[in-house]
């Protein structure tokens, strides 16, 4: 659901593993789309709207192509969860 074609099944697990927002979503190779991936890698980074932090303002316009409900939230980066716990062994079913 991100656009990019993956070798194998397992190399797409791997990645929605890193990113729950991708997913299967056909069989094959991705569509071209005409969205301009021409961005210069210069570090200034900004927050969209789903969470990810993109290098730039360049990289977050190329996002929004690809996917239109995805806009500037913030400038900066975004604010990642912390998601270690220590948990016990105990069984209580939720």
């Amino acid at each position: 659901t991100d656009g990019k074609t993956y070798g194998n099944n397992c190399l797409l697990k791997a990645a929605s593993c890193k990113d729950s927002t991708i997913a299967f979503d056909y069989s094959g190779e991705c569509k071209k789309n005409k969205c301009d991936k021409s961005c210069y890698l210069i570090w200034r980074p900004v927050c969209g709207t789903d969470g990810k932090t993109y290098g730039n303002a360049c990289a977050l316009r190329v996002a929004t192509c690809m996917d239109p409900t995805i806009t500037l939230d913030h400038r900066g980066k975004c604010n990642k969860k912390d998601c270690r716990r220590i948990c016990t062994n105990q069984y209580a079913p939720v």
